[in-house]
């Protein structure tokens, strides 16, 4: 059993779930959306989101009074115990994720700014005295890391296919971004007694509930407009399904700061519509 938990820590705190997760987002969209991609970009996905996590985790810095195991929260724990690891990781996944540039050269115009935005992202962490006074004062901060998934893993997979945009693809667009931004959210309200951030428009935390009922409703009526314009059914029955899960499962997200929930179950639903979208693709056209 210490074995097994040891074996789950690694592949979530090392990274790998994560990056597994977003390569499994644009492979979904590649394959959803019928887009016939070459696979070097789905190594790049993979290679670059474990650079930067592991980039962001490494800069970290962790204080006394957030290590609690008794909470199931053992990220913090790994990370100060594993942090030459977590730099290995970074280099070895940046190398490679160059070669994967190098291999198609063509991607770079589009990946760019996503590299730009996470090292944005990430720059309050790194020890410079002028980036550090930045941390807590992220504008937008849950909107921008929503944006940059979506980005990564489904508008740049377009943008390299050369399809047409259509009214289509832009509601699925704002769909999924509409899901990702919930969980994105979820995040926020766990880690807010750690994090001040100065929002934007409101405190997204203390409105909480409100602007989850308010993108429930946007999510229902893009969902529908999509089911109304005949898209992909097998798209959009694997973003319901999901996006129902997420609000039953809303009060334990909001009670719990395990990191089994957060790092696994949360992060591991972004890749679920994607899943299950491919799932239903198959048992539809049987």
């Amino acid at each position: 059993m210490i074995q097994w938990r040891s074996f789950v820590h690694y592949v979530i705190c090392s990274n790998l779930f994560i990056s597994a997760i977003a390569t499994i987002m644009s492979y979904g969209a590649n394959n959803l959306l019928d887009l016939d991609l070459h696979s070097n970009y789905f190594l790049f996905v993979f290679f670059a989101t474990l650079s930067s996590y592991c980039l962001h985790w490494y800069f970290t810095e962790i204080k006394k009074e957030n290590l609690s195991i008794e909470l199931n929260q053992f990220r913090n724990i790994y990370t100060i115990n594993n942090r030459k690891l977590l730099f290995v990781q970074f280099v070895i996944a940046s190398l490679a994720s160059l070669y994967c540039i190098w291999k198609q050269q063509e991607i770079i115009i589009y990946v760019l700014p996503a590299i730009v935005a996470t090292l944005i992202y990430s720059a309050p962490k790194f020890p410079i005295k002028a980036l550090k006074n930045l941390e807590g004062k992220a504008l937008a901060k849950t909107f921008y890391l929503a944006a940059v998934w979506i980005y990564v893993t489904n508008i740049v997979p377009i943008l390299l296919s050369g399809i047409q945009w259509n009214l289509e693809i832009i509601i699925y667009l704002l769909a999924n971004f509409t899901f990702l931004y919930v969980i994105c959210l979820l995040f926020d309200f766990r880690d807010q007694d750690k994090d001040q951030i100065k929002y934007i428009l409101m405190d997204t935390n203390k409105h909480f509930n409100k602007i989850i009922f308010a993108l429930s409703c946007i999510f229902v009526s893009l969902s529908s407009a999509l089911v109304y314009l005949e898209f992909s059914l097998a798209i959009i029955l694997g973003l319901f399904f999901t996006y129902t899960f997420l609000l039953l499962t809303l009060r334990k997200s909001t009670q719990t700061k395990s990191d089994y929930w957060f790092y696994f179950v949360l992060d591991g639903l972004m890749a679920l519509p994607s899943l299950l979208g491919m799932l239903f693709f198959i048992l539809f056209n049987k």
